[in-house]
């Protein structure tokens, strides 16, 4: 059991505030800095205050921005800058006492985060698993150091979630590990590193459709440890 802290991250903040010229942060370089900084001290403060509970604490770094990488509008954007960010605010949570995570629920280089000092890399399984194939050699590195994979295996949107049951998403994360298994990531490694959440966050939707997310994302979960021989504590 772990207690979850989020921030936003670095590269969604500075693509949205911008400075007195009307750039956007990330390209001023002193702005860009105070950000990552001020998400460091955030980060390691949450992670004091949710450690105090006695319990492991994860803090995940949300940045849905990462997407730009690669995009022609943003070729400034660099593949070390953005590890250089993440890793700023990732260490701040490991000197708080606390794990690292990344969430993205977008199709992104995957390599960027499977290579950066985190513990837990988090993604959309539902609407974004091809976009993770090209990147399967990274993540298979990526386990074998200890890293884990959240599978947003439950849809977050009215229909799709409406449309699911325990049994569909089981099917669903059943062919997709299929299909690492066939590129070379042994089955009991995608188990023994897999966390399932739902594929984004829920906190503006109706508390009725938050409820039915949460209840199959235990559902889902129970099964699997079940299934494999894990009795939950």
């Amino acid at each position: 059991t772990f207690l979850k802290g989020q921030v936003v991250g670095p590269l969604t903040v500075c693509f949205q505030a911008k400075d007195e010229r009307g750039r956007f942060a990330y390209y001023n370089e002193q702005l860009r800095d105070l950000v990552v900084k001020t998400l460091s001290l955030h980060a390691a403060w949450q992670a004091g205050k949710l450690g105090g509970f006695g319990l492991p604490v994860l803090i995940f770094v949300d940045d849905p921005a990462l997407g730009v990488y690669g995009q022609s509008s943003y070729i400034t954007v660099t593949r070390e800058m953005i590890m250089d960010d993440l890793g700023a605010v990732a260490a701040a949570v490991h000197q708080a006492g606390a794990l690292a995570g990344v969430h993205c629920c977008d199709a992104v280089d995957w390599s960027i985060l499977f290579e950066s000092d985190l513990e837990v890399v988090s993604f959309d399984a539902y609407n974004y698993f091809s976009s993770l194939i090209p990147f399967t050699s990274s993540l298979k590195t990526f386990f074998e150091r200890g890293g884990s994979l959240a599978w947003g295996l439950v849809p977050t949107l009215n229909e799709q979630t409406r449309e699911e049951e325990a049994d569909s998403l089981i099917k669903i994360l059943e062919g997709e590990w299929h299909e690492l298994v066939g590129r070379g990531i042994p089955l009991e490694l995608l188990f023994q590193r897999c966390l399932i959440t739902p594929a984004c966050g829920t906190g503006l939707l109706e508390l009725d459709l938050a409820e039915r997310i949460y209840r199959l994302t235990a559902s889902v979960s129970e099964r699997l440890r079940r299934e494999n021989g894990v009795v939950a504590p």
